[in-house]
């Protein structure tokens, strides 16, 4: 959408945001030849009819999760843990996918973990939704030691453009769009701290364990979310609008596996502070901190207020200058989960 953001999205604006011929193609009514076919069932009365039965194959899913984020860690650990497994599905899990919004609508990918970015895509009109909401407000701005507050990064280099920093600079009478050069990039948090460093940026966007590692490095946190937006969702299961109503079976399955797997990363501590030293390479004292961002940040049961969500929406539409009207469920869908906390909750009671 255009800096003055007012009216609809064009069809330029979409295939901007969501990549060249990819686009193209989904906005003249192309479908993906890889969509899962669609589920026998639509409906998920018990916590049976989520689990996968005796000799059932297991359908390939995709999701888009960094594997150095702990916002991002579920995907991986369920997968590792054999809990998608019992879902029916083989998840998938891809790193350092460039444009999870765009994928998400071209077909190529079924579900991301990246909030910020699926939230922005929907307000810009991409076919995309919200799901679930896993981790909040622990988004942040870490630069060289010389920059001390939100002002000092006027005319600054920031790795990765993301819509709710730009709020808190426009906040701070600082441009999202030229007050500041965005340098995009995949590059992980180890690597943007080096690239600070080194001096061929000046600050970064990161999610935990970004701060420790910061402050580990001699950088600074100049501002976060939970600073400004407290209890604003950073992180998420999107998934694309035709996914949801095609297979709904399919989605609901995968929230029940999200699901299962944050509840056991929080019920785990040893096994996860262990996992952050050997996969990660962190010390114990480094991993005990990291762990405690899990009990912290997540959100119980995948669902958050709507008062936090009205925030979340108000802050990417001001920092793309969008003046339109946007109901909540354009944007966020909890319908399906709703489906499945009431199939886990029976499970449980039977």
């Amino acid at each position: 959408m255009s800096a003055a953001g007012v009216g609809r999205p064009t069809r330029r604006d979409l295939l901007r945001l969501l990549g060249g011929a990819a686009a193209a193609g989904l906005l003249a009514g192309c479908g993906s030849g890889d969509q899962p076919a669609p589920a026998a069932s639509t409906t998920a009365g018990s916590l049976g009819e989520l689990l996968a039965v005796p000799g059932e194959s297991l359908t390939k899913t995709t999701v888009a999760a960094s594997s150095t984020s702990v916002n991002h860690m579920w995907a991986q650990w369920g997968v590792a843990h054999g809990i998608y497994e019992k879902y029916g599905l083989d998840v998938q899990s891809q790193t350092n996918v460039s444009n999870a919004v765009a994928a998400l609508a071209a077909g190529r990918l079924d579900f991301s973990a990246s909030g910020v970015a699926t939230t922005s895509g929907a307000v810009q009109g991409a076919p995309v939704k919200v799901m679930m909401v896993t981790f909040r407000d622990n988004l942040g701005v870490y630069a060289s030691p010389g920059i001390t507050s939100v002002d000092g990064l006027r005319g600054k280099r920031i790795l990765g453009p993301a819509d709710m920093i730009k709020a808190i600079l426009l906040k701070n009478g600082i441009d999202g769009e030229t007050g500041v050069t965005w340098v995009t990039n995949n590059s992980s948090t180890q690597q943007s701290i080096e690239l600070v460093k080194q001096g061929r940026a000046d600050a970064f966007t990161g999610y935990p364990p970004a701060k420790f590692l910061a402050e580990e490095a001699g950088l600074v946190e100049v501002t976060s979310v939970a600073s400004v937006y407290p209890g604003s969702p950073v992180s998420i299961v999107g998934t694309s609008t035709a996914l949801a109503e095609s297979n709904p079976l399919l989605v609901k399955r995968f929230l029940a596996g999200t699901l299962e797997s944050l509840a056991h990363l929080k019920a785990n501590k040893a096994e996860v502070v262990e996992f952050f030293q050997k996969s990660w390479g962190f010390s114990p004292e480094l991993a005990e901190k990291t762990y405690t961002v899990i009990p912290r940040d997540m959100f119980d049961n995948g669902e958050t207020e709507a008062s936090a969500l009205q925030t979340a929406l108000d802050i990417t539409k001001a920092a793309q200058g969008n003046k339109d009207e946007i109901p909540l469920d354009r944007i966020w869908d909890f319908s399906l989960l709703h489906d499945v906390t009431a199939a886990r909750a029976a499970g449980q009671g039977s």
